[in-house]
This record gives C-alpha cells, structure tokens and sequence, in this order.
C-alpha cells in the first residue's frame, strides 16, 4: 500500500491533532471547555498578527469548527500576518482596534486573541516582583458589546514553539513575551521546574480570607470589613 502523501499545509494541520494531541489540542478543547470560551450561536472574530501563535489559533478553530457539536461561525482578520503557506483567509485590518471595530460592525459577539500560559504566567510574575501586586489575566473579558476571548490560555509558549520548529514555521513565537519575566521564570525552573504550572495554578486557588487586601471592580476592600 502506497503511503499517503500530504501537501504542507496538511501537514501542519495534521500535526495538531497527532503529535501534538496532547500538549496543544487537548489544552486548546480544555480551555474552551472550562472557561465557556465557545457557545452556541457564537460568532467570533480571530484576531491574527506576524506570529506563530496566531497561525496555531486559526488551525485549531478550523478544526475545532470541523469536530465539535457546538454550533458557531468565526472568522479571521489579521495584521501583517503571514498566511498563504497555511491557505487561510482573512480580512486585512491595521491592528487590534480596526479589528475591534471590524467585529462591532460586523455582528460578532467574541474577539479571539493569542495569549498563552506563559503570558498568564509573565503577568503574576511581574505583577509580583514588580509592581507590588497580585493579578492574573483572566481568559475573557466582557467589553462594550464585545467579549475578548482568550482559547490559547491553556497552552505553554514552549510547545507552540516546538509546534513552529516541527513544522518549519519561521516567524516568532509570541511578539508580547515580557523578557524580564520570562528571564525570571527561567531562573526560578533550576530549582524548581513547576514554577509556571504553579504560578498558573495559583490563580485559580487564591484564599481570599487570607488575604489583607484586593481590589474588586476598581474598589479597594480590607480583611478589616469583615473581621
């Protein structure tokens, strides 16, 4: 029996749900699962820039439109992205505002980005070490008639970039990556290389009744007013 042969963008499709079941599919169904990133009657706009991140994220919305029984549309805009390799379509826009207004105008109800673990992960680190604080990124976020969605969230930076160099995909990872951060986390895993599992848990377990004080919708709130 002759061995099938696939095109380029085949394969990198393919990829996805074979060598990469595990570490990215699966965590990309996880966080859509988990967080009610993806409902029915959805139409969702995905936002794309010059990144590896940003091709993964329209890859696995194709194929999670072609496998899940939940009914949704989505769509691609994207800025300076490099698609004809991947036989994407798109609509051009300038960056994330134009592709903001695109979906008001346009009726969609969600706006997909590329933010992954490690950019959750950077933000408690920083916030941390940094400015004195204790936050996270939350996987989507409700704004005026628009909801920004988050389906990367789950996805560690590592494994896309093993997905690009798997594939031969030449572009960067991630364009928002905080060095100093990531710089830190990488020191912190010579002696203890959970750090980003755990910072990332960590979010999802705070014991507020341990805490002095936090901030709710912008007001400040002390331990005090309920002690």
């Amino acid at each position: 029996m002759m061995k099938r042969e696939f095109t380029y963008a085949q394969s990198v499709r393919r990829s996805l749900v074979k060598t990469y079941r595990k570490s990215i599919w699966n965590a990309f169904v996880e966080a859509c699962k988990n967080y009610r990133l993806v409902s029915d009657g959805d139409r969702i706009l995905l936002f794309l820039e010059n990144d590896g991140a940003s091709i993964l994220l329209s890859l696995l919305f194709e194929q999670l439109k072609r496998v899940s029984e939940t009914d949704f549309e989505y769509s691609v805009a994207a800025h300076n992205a490099q698609l004809s390799r991947f036989e994407i379509e798109a609509k051009n826009v300038a960056g994330f505002d134009e592709a903001v207004s695109y979906a008001k105008e346009n009726g969609y109800n969600r706006l997909a980005v590329t933010t992954n673990l490690n950019d959750v992960v950077n933000t408690v680190i920083t916030g941390l070490f940094r400015g004195s604080q204790i936050m996270g990124i939350l996987p989507k976020e409700a704004g005026d008639g628009l909801e920004i969605i988050r389906p990367l969230f789950c996805i560690y930076e590592r494994d896309i970039e093993k997905w690009m160099s798997f594939n031969s995909i030449e572009l960067e990872a991630n364009l928002n990556k905080d060095d100093e951060a990531a710089r830190l986390v990488e020191e912190i895993k010579k002696v203890n290389p959970y750090v980003e599992h755990n910072a990332f848990t960590a979010i999802h377990n705070v014991k507020l009744d341990t805490i002095n004080g936090y901030y709710l919708n912008g007001e400040a709130h002390s331990f005090l007013e309920k002690y």
